[in-house]
């Protein structure tokens, strides 16, 4: 994948991946800028220039500016990505996945990294979540689901963690389907594995992380990847759920919320402490795996601009 000048521009303003003395701009922070100003435009001007063309404070232009001097570093770190079969995407460029445009709206990740095919080339896709240990009666339906998933002309999109993610994403794989993980862990390190350049390079799985590449696994990033899940997905199914605690919780929370996704959750045997509390929240519970596509597609929830005046937290 090819990025376009703004593509670049905005790996330079939030990419972690490259040392910088200020601290990269958020996703929020980044669409409010991109509403004021054209991004390729920035690099070289005087900072008070920027401040009165964007509407910012003088702070907040001397701030971009000195993002954007990392540009060429960025560059470079992208080509090494590359050599490792790693590709990045943005939200300015064309094969980044439009649902996460649409339903995430300035929440959406500004960069994508990942390796395998394109999600926008993906078949439209089931999202499976929940627990890492889990009894076989949940493996079971965890399994059940991938494989009904590639039966349906879908594929699967989840967590790449243990446990329900894992079955999920093996059953679509092995049914000849596709599977996307969305890491909350190191994505160079995913890519060493003789398993997964195998399954990436026969077009069966995309890993992807909004994420630095090589980046370890956070608590904060699992959280933050759960809406990346569900926005990719036309249905998710809930296979177990801890209550009141734990990432599965959260997410499922989060995308009711939000209307991210069409949530459903399991109530049939395997379901865990928190589904049944979650269907109260206003999930669509199911007790048949069969009955998981009927749901609604949901459309893109509306989101607001919010504040266009740029103040950046450092």
């Amino acid at each position: 994948m090819v990025l376009s000048a703004s593509g670049l521009a905005i790996v330079a303003l939030t990419t972690r991946a490259v040392p910088s003395d200020v601290s990269p701009l958020t996703g929020r922070d980044l669409a409010a800028l991109r509403r004021s100003i054209d991004v390729t435009t920035v690099a070289g001007r005087a900072a008070p220039d920027v401040a009165a063309d964007a509407g910012i404070p003088l702070a907040d232009a001397e701030r971009v500016l000195r993002l954007l001097d990392r540009s060429t570093a960025a560059a470079l770190a992208l080509d090494t990505l590359g050599q490792a079969g790693i590709w990045t995407t943005t939200v300015a460029d064309d094969d980044y996945p439009a649902g996460l445009r649409d339903r995430l709206g300035d929440a959406a990740p500004p960069v994508l990294h990942g390796a395998g095919p394109a999600v926008t080339a993906a078949p439209p896709l089931v999202g499976v979540v929940g627990s890492r240990d889990v009894t076989p009666e949940a493996a079971e339906v965890a399994t059940a689901t991938g494989r009904l998933a590639v039966d349906r002309g879908f594929g699967v999109v989840s967590g790449a963690a243990r446990g329900v993610d894992a079955l999920a994403m093996d059953a679509a794989r092995i049914g000849g389907g596709r599977a996307v993980g969305v890491l909350a862990d190191s994505l160079t390190r995913a890519v060493r594995s003789a398993e997964v350049r195998r399954a990436v390079l026969d077009g069966a799985l995309t890993l992807m992380t909004p994420y630095a590449p090589g980046a370890g696994f956070s608590a904060g990033f699992a959280m933050g990847r759960n809406k990346i899940v569900y926005a990719l997905a036309a249905h998710v199914l809930v296979v177990t759920s801890d209550l009141d605690r734990g990432g599965t919780w959260a997410g499922a929370l989060e995308a009711l919320a939000h209307r991210y996704s069409d949530v459903a959750v399991w109530t049939g045997r395997g379901a865990g402490a928190g589904n049944a509390a979650l269907v109260e929240r206003g999930a669509r519970g199911i007790a048949d795996v069969g009955a998981l596509l009927d749901g609604p597609v949901l459309p893109p929830a509306h989101r607001d601009a919010g504040d266009d005046q740029l103040s950046f937290a450092v």
